[in-house]
């Protein structure tokens, strides 16, 4: 494993404590049948989830539309998860403002 420096330690409980904290709000905003704002907090626990995981990988991404892309690209097309069912051909994990309506 490799040596973390103090910065990096303190990204590492950044991230994790924003992912904690967007999924507290999601389960509580669920229990108040908030539908979509619990899917809007879902959704950034699990990016914040992606964004921790590239971290500690050593990688860091400007955008959204980047990180899904290398996410595809390493964990999608690269078979450790399945693609979603009903999403565009070649872009498995889709953003909510490209999904059709």
């Amino acid at each position: 494993m490799t040596s973390r420096s103090a910065e990096q330690l303190a990204e590492v409980h950044d991230l994790r404590a924003l992912v904690l904290e967007k999924q507290k709000a999601a389960m509580a905003l669920r229990d108040l049948d908030l539908f979509n704002d619990c899917l809007s907090r879902a959704y950034y626990s699990a990016f914040h989830a992606v964004t921790l995981l590239f971290f500690l990988r050593g990688q860091a991404f400007d955008s959204h539309k980047q990180l899904l892309g290398q996410f595809n690209k390493l964990f999608v097309h690269g078979g450790s998860f399945p693609p979603l069912h009903g999403s565009e051909p070649g872009n498995p994990v889709q953003l909510p403002s490209e999904r059709r309506r």
